[in-house]
């Protein structure tokens, strides 16, 4: 993967970002490379790195984290974030800290 020889950190605004087709698989791959699910911090089978920043409008590229398979079909199907180790808030840092951890590297 190409980097540029000095890459600066970009601070984050509060305006949801959408990324180019090309950056989001970087990033994507980025994230993947973590390994674990980073919801439940398990070894289990991903999905495609999702967004940790969502909902109508507000859909955020640059907030993506490492979802399993159980813990993403738990989050749309079973109601939300109430079962889970983590709250919406916690994975949003996450997906953030993800982010600021791509931009810096």
């Amino acid at each position: 993967m190409w980097k540029p020889a000095e890459k600066k950190c970009k601070l984050r605004s509060d305006a949801p970002v959408r990324l180019s087709k090309a950056e989001i698989l970087q990033r994507q791959l980025f994230v993947l490379l973590k390994g674990a699910c980073q919801v439940c911090e398990q070894f289990k089978p991903l999905d495609v790195p999702h967004h940790a920043v969502y909902g109508i409008g507000v859909k955020d590229d640059r907030s993506l984290v490492n979802i399993c398979l159980d813990c993403h079909r738990f989050i749309h199907g079973f109601g939300g974030y109430s079962k889970l180790d983590k709250t919406r808030e916690e994975i949003e840092a996450i997906g953030w800290a993800n982010n600021e951890e791509y931009l810096c590297e």
